[in-house]
């Protein structure tokens, strides 16, 4: 275990840098900080190092093998949040390859921080371990991760700008479908569905042109008396119908 004294620490510094995604490409490292978040992701982590609070070590040392210990005035330098629990994980990023048995989940835009957590953990209780992540915010960002709860961890994300990932999902057998209001309603879909790969888009343009262009089948939510839905909301009850459906539904 290793003391850190000093707010003007070189690691102190570097792992300030990672709240800006030029610095986490440039590392190759991103941050999880809370109790919560840490324990739950520990288990799919690669080089993990454990920062605890000087003030917080007493809670902390028993469950985590800290690597560092800071002292407060450091370690609140560093911090992401308001009311800190003391506790932060620095983690390489591994970039993990599909796994074409499971089903995916195309997200074109989507530029909200709160969204992004939201559909990632839909993601995992809906067993849609593949994220394609097309422009939008950027799913190491704190906010993401602290609002995912893990489930960035868990998941195969795969950040591109490149549309042909669709086609190649297409030669895998899965089924392309785009979320937009102007599509069939999801519920009266009768077509085979296998595996599938739902494409939801940006909270204000929705799903952009080319992408849209690629899919087998658009589908929209039937809604009363509303226009519209927030985008996690939307992607959460397609992946879950969806599932249903390929389970025999």
């Amino acid at each position: 275990m290793v003391k850190i004294t000093s707010a003007e620490n070189g690691r102190i510094k570097e792992i300030c840098r990672l709240t800006e995604k030029k610095y986490r490409t440039r590392y190759g490292k991103f941050m999880i900080e809370g109790y919560r978040n840490v324990k739950d992701s520990l288990p799919y982590l690669s080089h993990a190092e454990i920062y605890v609070a000087e003030s917080s070590l007493q809670k902390y040392c028993g469950e985590f093998n800290v690597d560092f210990v800071c002292a407060d005035a450091a370690f609140a330098k560093m911090s992401d949040t308001k009311n800190s629990q003391g506790i932060i994980c620095v983690a390489d990023i591994c970039t993990k390859g599909l796994d074409f048995s499971k089903n995916c989940i195309f997200l074109d835009g989507v530029s909200d921080p709160g969204n992004l957590g939201t559909i990632l953990r839909s993601c995992v209780a809906t067993g849609c371990s593949n994220v394609i992540i097309r422009g939008g915010v950027d799913c190491y960002n704190p906010k993401v991760v602290r609002s995912s709860m893990s489930a960035v961890s868990m998941l195969n994300i795969i950040e591109s700008r490149e549309t042909d990932i669709l086609s190649q999902l297409k030669g895998e057998g899965y089924k392309i479908i785009c979320a937009d209001m102007k599509g069939q309603n999801l519920f009266d879909i009768r077509a085979e569905i296998d595996k599938f790969c739902l494409i939801v888009g940006a909270e204000a343009d929705g799903v952009s042109s080319e992408v849209m262009d690629l899919a087998d089948i658009v589908v929209c939510l039937p809604m009363e008396n509303i226009e519209s839905l927030n985008v996690a909301v939307c992607a959460s009850i397609m992946m879950y119908q969806l599932k249903f459906r390929k389970n025999g539904g």
